[in-house]
């Protein structure tokens, strides 16, 4: 597989082993934003290194190369213009990332769930919605289930 067989402007969880042998739905969570075959993308993680969690993202051309990369869940494929949008709604939940429980996968989650539940528009109502899952538990499920097949 490479970057060419992405679909420009998707979004997409990546999923990650944490060791082995890997136990079932234990999976590092990221967010990847492709954007084309030359540029890459930007991938969206958050990562715990002792002393709290920290945020992590940047530009990538070798998503597909990373070490422990389980494979791509596609989720959305986000309209043109609307990436400074999703990448304010991604950057919104970083100030609170030690605020409560969290972890890689509840940070996706709820990064996700914002998206969901967000529009883009002058007042409430308004908005057009960027992701139209069913249910955030749903696609939890769903992205679970890629991983341990």
């Amino acid at each position: 597989m490479s970057l060419s067989t992405l679909q420009p402007n998707a979004l997409y969880i990546a999923l990650f082993t944490r060791g082995y042998p890997n136990q079932p739905d234990d999976f590092h969570w990221a967010l990847y934003l492709h954007h084309n075959a030359q540029k890459g993308g930007i991938k969206y993680h958050v990562r715990n290194r002792g002393a709290g969690w920290t945020v992590d993202h940047g530009s990538t051309k070798g998503i597909l190369k990373e070490a422990l990369l389980v494979g791509l869940v596609q989720i959305e494929v986000i309209s043109d213009g609307e990436e400074g949008y999703v990448n304010g709604v991604f950057k919104s939940m970083d100030e609170k990332l030690n605020e409560g429980e969290i972890t890689c996968r509840k940070w996706i989650l709820r990064v996700v769930e914002k998206l969901m539940r967000s529009g883009k528009g002058e007042g409430e109502g308004d908005g057009v919605k960027i992701l139209g899952c069913e249910s955030i538990e749903g696609l939890e499920r769903e992205v679970k289930d890629f991983g341990n097949t």
